[in-house]
């Protein structure tokens, strides 16, 4: 059993209130010492693809392909999405027996297919970003086989447990991580989602631990990175977005939120 567990969180800074939520639910369920690093920030640049059609659909499509060069190809590793909350111990995903695999991806959410956003990596994975790069330069691979089929270097199977990328489903006692998988719909963007509050009330938790400030939260509106309504939800402690006044909504309207300005899709 390795001492720390190595979590890279696919993110911009735009997301860091997400990734510290998500940093809060982790720590929450174990303990276990954990490393995550937001990986927009970790010091491994992504070469640009030269070719318009495989350039990444968003700022951090390819970080998951930085996890075995982050642990120095030393270290087994995890890889999340920013969009995301957890509700039991990551160390029993960590100690997963992989076999030969290379990687463990989770089976399919019921109703959606396959979905490369929670990784389990081995040590021994070949990944290496610069490499993964040149195969799309030199036609060796597409856009749509890297990242729709994920035929990335290495033996990767989807045998790991749905339950730990729930995807837009939550059930009490079963879920282990749920996924906002629609950047239209994240409850930090909008108020629609029938699973906000559940973010909501990991987002107090999270405030409360000292994981996030109120300040921050202010400065995401400033920024337009959250929508300006979720402000007045952590002042007034008002978790169910439906509580929301109509007043305060209104002030949604004029928000733009980062992922559609910049027309961010999946992968």
């Amino acid at each position: 059993m390795e001492d720390t567990i190595l979590i890279g969180v696919g993110s911009t800074e735009a997301q860091m209130l997400a990734v510290n939520v998500l940093s809060y639910t982790l720590h929450k369920h174990t303990k276990r010492p954990l490393e995550i690093v937001p990986l927009y920030d970790c010091g491994i640049s992504i070469p640009a693809p030269k070719d318009p059609r495989n350039t990444p659909r968003t700022p951090f499509s390819f970080q998951r392909f930085l996890l075995p060069e982050l642990g120095n190809f030393e270290r087994r590793t995890i890889y999340v999405d920013s969009d995301m909350i957890v509700f039991s111990d990551i160390g029993d995903l960590f100690d997963t027996e992989m076999g030969d695999a290379d990687a463990l991806a989770c089976m399919a959410t019921p109703g959606r297919k396959v979905v490369y956003s929670v990784l389990l990596i081995s040590k021994d994975c070949p990944w290496k970003i610069n490499d993964i790069v040149g195969k799309l330069d030199n036609k060796e691979l597409s856009y749509q086989d890297l990242m729709f089929k994920f035929r990335a270097p290495g033996n990767i199977e989807a045998r790991l447990p749905y339950q730990w990328n729930s995807c837009e489903i939550y059930k009490d006692g079963d879920t282990s991580l749920l996924h906002y998988t629609d950047m239209r719909f994240q409850p930090w963007l909008v108020t629609t989602n029938p699973l906000a509050g559940i973010w909501i009330g990991e987002l107090f938790g999270a405030i409360e631990a000292g994981y996030v400030s109120a300040d921050s939260v202010a400065e995401g509106v400033k920024k337009r990175w959250v929508r300006p309504s979720l402000l007045y939800q952590v002042e007034n402690g008002v978790i169910d977005p439906r509580e929301i006044p109509l007043r305060v909504r209104l002030r949604d309207i004029p928000f733009t939120h980062y992922c559609k300005r910049n027309k961010f899709r999946i992968f």
